[in-house]
């Protein structure tokens, strides 16, 4: 499932349908998709997930797509922000 849904944001993309909220369309290089894969399949079990670590993702995830920021800086303030929260 995930699979597919990584190939089918891929190929919208290359096809220029994929937008941001915001209306934005934005360009991933293979090689991130490449590293999203290797995620993916390492992934071995299912775990609940709690919805303020998911929307801290999107909101940090947001500058990067949008060229803003590189990946490093956008998972450290992800990293920091998690742990911050699971902290408190």
């Amino acid at each position: 499932m995930n699979e597919k849904k990584l190939n089918d944001m891929k190929e919208q993309m290359k096809n220029g349908t994929f937008k941001l909220p915001d209306g934005k369309a934005i360009n991933v290089p293979n090689e991130q998709f490449a590293q999203i894969q290797e995620i993916i399949n390492a992934a071995d079990h299912y775990m609940n997930y709690d919805p303020k670590i998911v929307r801290m993702i999107e909101e940090e995830a947001k500058p990067f797509f949008n060229g803003q920021k590189t990946a490093k800086e956008a998972a450290k303030l992800i990293q920091n922000r998690a742990t911050t929260y699971l902290n408190e």
